[in-house]
């Protein structure tokens, strides 16, 4: 009997198996990310950096992708083709290397500033995944990115009209390897474009795009077990949910807040399949959201009238009701589920999701969570409409809400209790430990906390609150972005500001 053939990815399999992780054959997805271990929620997978990345912001370094308002210094414009900014001479030299000294030549060829569209932006990614590939440092990147799936099956003939054109001009660069080949930078486009990442902040704000290999082998699901994250070039996997020996790992590439034909419409279009894993299969989560839609004129003026009334109500009321919630009367530490007969307004909608779903969950075993979250799914479905609103719970009132939060965020208007509900809709919509939990739960604190007080059972209230959302962020983020560090130094803030004669609740 002969030896089994060598493997074609050898720096890859061995630096997946030093992460108890290792890439396994599959009928309908061809290979699949599996664990060897029981993996806790909150656990970082690995850590990898792009082998070529792509700025959107204007006003982040070209480079290591830090914004301009975190610097002491204003970012410099290459003088040459005066498109690409630094944070200083460092990143400058770093980004030369990885494929600005051929970009630089074009760009200021061309002429046209700091303008650039979407064909420059693919042009661009190719030339800095070529200079990684040439300069052969990444092997497990490099072996990562040759092993990933195209899916030229989806290129329409506009794209690849333009495809052929960037393709064209790349061979003609200067110190453009003579073996590269048309096919070769037509295989790296679909690559790329099949298995890219939009770079964000620590609040999920987009930076830019990057080429991540190693983050690319996740498979897609729209109830993930992952998240990707970043620190400037680096992306950070890790576990939002609990995963167990011989699971699979997955990502997720559309928003969950969507809704599922749009999901499916997405996935199908740019990665040719279709959806089904276990939240398009059960469809629970959708079917209460239901479609996004536009309101009705009658609606529509509901809504508002709706919302004036809600906004005039002090925070404060909110926050005692949610006294009893994060501190139960008979001690335990779990609240005795709220079930009103309706959804009417939005202090009910609070307390309903937190007394059966209470943040300090976030250390509670996995099995509770899912149980009191399906009963909470149950009860919400079962309530009558509360006419002429739409359900509280639907995309159509949500997307109104969140975008008056976001609108009067920085007025005088108070948003607190906006920013409560948008959490709430998103433990109903996400997993117990997706990034978009933990960043609202940041918001959600730090508004609280300005408009609330800090006497009685208002200020423990609000300190509960910003010691949950640390716990929460300790899971989503880690150290990663800076949420963490944002929530504690308001949660020292609040210590020092409240009594500390409140019950005792575990960190």
């Amino acid at each position: 009997m002969g030896l089994p053939p060598p493997s074609p990815h050898p720096s890859l399999d061995s630096f997946l198996r030093s992460h108890n992780l290792s890439l396994q054959p599959h009928p309908a997805k061809r290979r699949i990310l599996v664990t060897s271990v029981f993996i806790p929620a909150g656990t970082i997978l690995f850590t990898s950096n792009a082998i070529g990345t792509v700025v959107l912001d204007p006003t982040a370094c070209h480079y290591c992708l830090i914004r301009s308002d975190q610097l002491s210094t204003p970012l410099t414009r290459c003088s040459s083709c005066k498109r690409a900014t630094y944070c200083g001479k460092k990143c400058q030299k770093e980004d030369w290397d990885a494929g600005h000294a051929t970009l630089c030549k074009i760009w200021k060829q061309r002429g046209n500033g700091g303008e650039s569209g979407d064909w420059d932006k693919d042009e661009e990614m190719l030339v800095k995944v070529l200079s990684s590939l040439k300069k052969g440092v990444d092997t497990v990147g490099i072996e990562a990115f040759l092993s990933l799936q195209g899916h030229e099956e989806v290129l329409n003939e506009i794209d690849k009209s333009e495809w052929a054109k960037i393709i064209q001009g790349v061979l003609k660069f200067p110190k453009m390897p003579a073996s590269t080949t048309s096919q070769d930078l037509f295989s790296h486009l679909l690559r790329f474009r099949s298995n890219n990442f939009s770079i964000h902040d620590g609040e999920l704000f987009v930076i830019g795009e990057g080429t991540f290999p190693l983050g690319a082998l996740l498979n897609h699901s729209c109830h993930p077990n992952c998240s990707v994250l970043y620190e400037g070039r680096e992306q950070v996997v890790r576990t939002i949910r609990d995963v167990h020996a011989g699971e699979e790992l997955l990502g997720t590439y559309v928003d969950g807040m969507g809704e599922r034909g749009e999901r499916q419409q997405t996935l199908w279009s740019k990665y040719g399949f279709e959806c089904d894993c276990e939240r398009c299969a059960q469809g629970g989560v959708d079917a209460l959201l239901g479609v996004e839609g536009p309101m009705s004129v009658s609606e529509e003026k509901a809504v508002g009238e709706w919302l004036e009334v809600e906004l005039r109500k002090p925070i404060t009321g909110l926050l005692e009701s949610l006294y009893p919630v994060f501190f139960p009367a008979n001690g335990g530490q779990l609240a005795t589920p709220m079930i009103p007969t309706t959804l009417n307004t939005l202090d009910t909608f609070i307390l309903t999701v937190f007394s059966h779903v209470p943040p300090s969950l976030a250390s509670s075993p996995e099995e509770i969570w899912n149980s009191r979250h399906a009963s909470l799914l149950q009860m919400i479905q079962s309530l009558p409409d509360p006419s002429p609103l739409p359900r509280l719970h639907t995309r159509r009132l949500f997307t109104h809400v969140s975008r008056h939060l976001h609108t009067h965020l920085h007025s005088p208007e108070p948003s607190a209790r906006l920013a409560l509900y948008v959490l709430c809709m998103y433990i109903i919509s996400y997993e117990r430990f997706h990034p978009m939990i933990g960043v609202q739960f940041v918001l959600a604190a730090k508004l609280c906390w300005n408009e609330g007080g800090e006497s009685g059972k208002t200020g423990v209230v609000i300190k509960e609150l910003c010691r949950c959302a640390a716990r929460v962020v300790k899971c989503t983020h880690g150290n990663v972005g800076g949420v963490l560090k944002d929530i504690e130094e308001v949660l020292k803030i609040v210590e020092g500001a409240v009594s500390n004669n409140e019950p005792l609740v575990g960190m």
